[in-house]
């Protein structure tokens, strides 16, 4: 007698969905991009949006900027927080963008959750 077993091979495929948490925050990007609570309106290179910017503590607690460098500590004078939505350009590290008709050097660019932050120093 011969017996015939028949394999079936089940794949599993994981859903990838945003977390509840990742789900919240993004409904309330209006609460942080809003006049009344954090953001204010600026020109970045001369587009008029709603942001957050944040100066860096590191420099205005008078932080010795030439051995910070050596001790790996990343340093900016600015940082802007906008939605990509509004602006939906990236800007390139090492590169340089205007915010308030002043000039500054892009240090870093990131994007996530539909939002921008850049590093910026004053040129």
């Amino acid at each position: 007698m011969i017996k015939t077993v028949v394999f079936t091979t089940v794949f599993l495929f994981e859903v990838i969905t945003m977390s509840p948490f990742k789900k919240q925050v993004s409904k309330d990007l209006d609460t942080f991009m809003n006049l009344n609570e954090f953001a204010d309106y600026h020109l970045l290179n001369d587009k008029r949006l709603l942001c957050i910017v944040d100066t860096n503590q590191v420099n205005s607690a008078s932080y010795n900027r030439s051995s910070s460098f050596a001790d790996g500590i990343y340093e900016y004078d600015l940082k802007v927080i906008y939605r990509y939505e509004d602006y939906p350009k990236v800007l390139v590290t090492d590169s340089e963008c205007y915010l308030d008709k002043a000039k500054y050097h892009v240090h870093h660019y990131s994007f996530d959750d539909g939002l921008v932050q850049l590093q910026l120093s004053k040129v």
